[in-house]
């Protein structure tokens, strides 16, 4: 299920915004309007699962329809050639797919007893999932296309994201139930979640989450052109960026050994301080090239250590009633309103450091703004948040 999930997004996220600039030749305040448009989704999805999934449907069930639905606008969204029309059926697509992460995450979690052992090792498969589609797409179809003609295939990745929706939404199907449907009078607002989201130690996690969301979101969004600006082959993109997907899957399976020994604080700063390696590299590369890679592997602790360890903690602080909500409302955090401000921050920064006469864009400007955010981070969690150690049970 964590393979398909991630395979499905792996197949054309790392690549979405080189194929908007260079194939439909989309402006980067363009690309940042259709890369944050799926904000508006995320807005509209976590809410709706998070009133509906375990109160009027299983989660397992809605899982199904998300993805069934979301295989049907990506079919559509690979023929769009037009910004208004790709926009349209984007945010169609981000609605339908928007809760699917976090109702994975929620029928996970409801079958793994102590996930802070195991949901790492769980999670890494979705990390594989992405490290396999983006090597089989570059290496199996991009490699082999006419020279020159590489940029024109890269679309396909859109079919290829649809076809893995439409396997994981039939294999739900075969999902055991995952919790008991809540009994009694079902309350329009979930407040056993919102307990939960307004503890001060969440907030203050929700709030460096939703920073560290929206820098990775400028992360995605630049990393793909950045390459192709360095000179690497469209077919060599993905596999280069799956180097910190490698790195992903070694720190997911250190990921509970880290929480059991140093706890949530220590894993979230180490998380923190690959982030700004990871930018300050980047920032570095375009001088001395070999430090896009040492940037790029960094994302594996970045993400490992401080996304997936934001999930457990955040779990660790539910019962059976609240969890689904909670995993929806961070969603609404992480995936709305720090996916607008990243995409539109990316998208804009983008068009303020290309130079109006070579179209080359200023990297080493366009990377230090989210090394700088990630400092911000950073302070934030080592001043305020608390440092307490994982029972053993």
């Amino acid at each position: 299920m964590m393979f398909m999930q991630f395979f499905a997004f792996g197949a054309f996220s790392p690549i979405l915004s080189l194929y908007l600039k260079t194939e439909l030749n989309f402006t980067g305040t363009q690309i940042g309007m259709i890369l944050a448009s799926s904000s508006i989704a995320a807005f509209i999805s976590p809410l709706i699962s998070a009133f509906i999934a375990d109160r009027i449907i299983r989660a397992e069930r809605l899982l199904v329809l998300c993805h069934l639905a979301g295989a049907v606008f990506m079919f559509f969204l690979y023929s769009q050639k037009t910004f208004s029309d790709f926009l349209i059926f984007y945010i169609g697509y981000c609605i339908a797919i928007g809760p699917t992460t976090a109702l994975i995450n929620t029928v996970t979690f409801h079958h793994s007893p102590n996930t802070e052992h195991h949901f790492g090792n769980i999670r890494v498969w979705g990390t594989i999932g992405w490290i396999v589609v983006a090597w089989i797409f570059s290496y199996l179809w991009l490699n082999r296309a006419a020279p020159g003609a590489d940029a024109s295939r890269l679309a396909h990745a859109l079919i290829l994201s649809a076809i893995a929706s439409l396997v994981l939404g039939l294999y739900a199907l075969t999902l055991p139930k995952s919790s008991a449907m809540q009994s009694g009078p079902r309350r329009i607002i979930p407040s056993d979640s919102f307990a939960v989201m307004i503890k001060g130690d969440v907030i203050l996690i929700c709030f460096v989450g939703f920073l560290i969301s929206a820098v990775n979101r400028i992360y995605y969004f630049g990393t793909a052109p950045f390459l192709s600006q360095l000179g690497f082959k469209d077919s060599s993109i993905m596999p280069i960026m799956t180097l910190g997907q490698f790195s992903e899957v070694f720190m997911m399976m250190l990921l509970g050994a880290s929480l059991l020994r140093f706890g949530f604080k220590k894993t979230f700063i180490i998380g923190i301080v690959a982030e700004i390696i990871r930018f300050s590299s980047f920032a570095l590369a375009e001088k001395f090239t070999g430090f896009v890679f040492l940037g790029i592997l960094c994302h594996g602790p970045a993400f490992a250590l401080f996304f997936t360890g934001v999930y457990i903690y955040l779990d660790s602080k539910c019962d059976a009633q609240s969890r689904s909500g909670v995993h929806q409302l961070f969603s609404l955090i992480n995936y709305g309103l720090a996916f607008l401000f990243g995409n539109l921050s990316a998208g804009w920064m983008m068009d303020l450091c290309t130079d109006n006469i070579t179209r080359q864009i200023n990297y080493t400007a366009f990377w230090l703004a989210p090394a700088a955010v990630s400092i911000l981070s950073l302070i934030l969690i080592a001043l305020f948040f608390p440092d307490k150690k994982i029972r053993v049970d």
